[in-house]
């Protein structure tokens, strides 16, 4: 497969190139610097990212002309096309215990060994919807290595499952009743605590009419109880859920904002209103002080892929 190489650390591309100028201050509290990071001519419709050491990125991605999936790898300013011949790729995360990444792809989990050059093809395990199975489409994984199970969310039926690798079995853990009684929309992103004690939500207010507002959820695998965690009256669809230096991190594909949650103090979430680049977002990865975003500029524009490094906003408190 070819290497697509992007020279230096900015990309430009006529009038694609980023002005030093819009890379300012994000809010009075802290500073951010950010890096252009393009690759106009890789990314169709990106749909889900993660990251596997400082710099090394995976990007899910899908071409709607060609009605197929893509995972690409980024390290460092080499693109490589990893895997094709998808349906819809949306999530991904790592089990870094079985170095496989796993992928929700539509209706079913995919598990890829990206450093066995000899895997022909990933483990597919079918996610057991009760109801119309082929049409309905998982969101995002996520991986506990302390668990040592995966978690995956549906939006729009607002179904939450447990994975055991192990046992290939799914357990349904949250159900549309519990979303509807809480009224902040279905789960669009998952994330599970790194002690494996807890799952964050991310909520999409898309397709749930009686919805308030976007919200991030926090559900107790151990109590099973689910509550709001943070909530804004500017969320809307919220995605690409991440936590670094005590702070949760989630991108809106409305408003292409990203927005810095304490964990400590919820309440005192920061949005990166100089970041808001993007028409729409579509997908976020952060791995330490860098931060892989991907979404539309403008309206009917190509995606693009912009990689920002955050300095002062990300001290550990």
């Amino acid at each position: 497969m070819n290497i697509i190489k992007i020279v230096g650390i900015v990309f430009c591309v006529g009038s694609l190139c980023m002005s030093c100028a819009s890379r300012n201050a994000v809010s009075e509290r802290a500073q951010a610097e950010a890096q252009p990071f393009m690759f106009p001519d890789v990314v169709h419709s990106p749909q889900g990212a993660e990251s596997f050491g400082s710099k090394e990125y995976f990007l899910s991605d899908y071409d709607e002309e060609e009605n197929q999936g893509f995972i690409w790898k980024i390290v460092k300013d080499d693109v490589y096309p990893l895997y094709d011949g998808l349906r819809h790729p949306r999530g991904l995360a790592w089990d870094l215990r079985r170095a496989e990444l796993y992928v929700a792809d539509e209706n079913e989990l995919k598990a890829f060994k990206p450093k066995d050059d000899n895997q022909k093809a990933p483990k597919i395990f079918k996610v057991p919807f009760e109801t119309d199975p082929e049409t309905r489409f998982i969101n995002d994984v996520t991986f506990s290595l302390m668990n040592r199970k995966a978690y995956v969310c549906e939006s729009s039926q607002g179904t939450v499952w447990s994975f055991d690798p192990k046992t290939r079995e799914f357990r349904k853990l949250l159900q549309k009743k519990d979303f509807e009684a809480l009224g902040y929309g279905g789960p669009n992103a998952i994330y599970v605590s790194t002690d494996g004690k807890y799952l964050y939500l991310a909520t999409d207010t898309r397709g749930w009419p009686n919805a308030k507002q976007a919200a991030v959820l926090k559900y107790s695998l151990r109590d099973h109880e689910v509550s709001v965690f943070a909530h804004h009256p500017d969320f809307s669809s919220l995605l690409g859920l991440e936590f670094y230096a005590n702070r949760f991190f989630i991108g809106d594909s409305m408003s292409g904002k990203v927005w810095a949650i304490p964990r400590n103090e919820p309440q005192e979430l920061v949005a990166f209103t100089s970041l808001a680049r993007f028409s729409k977002l579509q997908a976020m990865a952060l791995y330490y002080d860098q931060a892989l975003l991907a979404g539309q500029k403008e309206r009917g524009d190509r995606f693009k892929v912009e990689r920002i490094l955050f300095n002062a906003l990300l001290k550990k408190p």
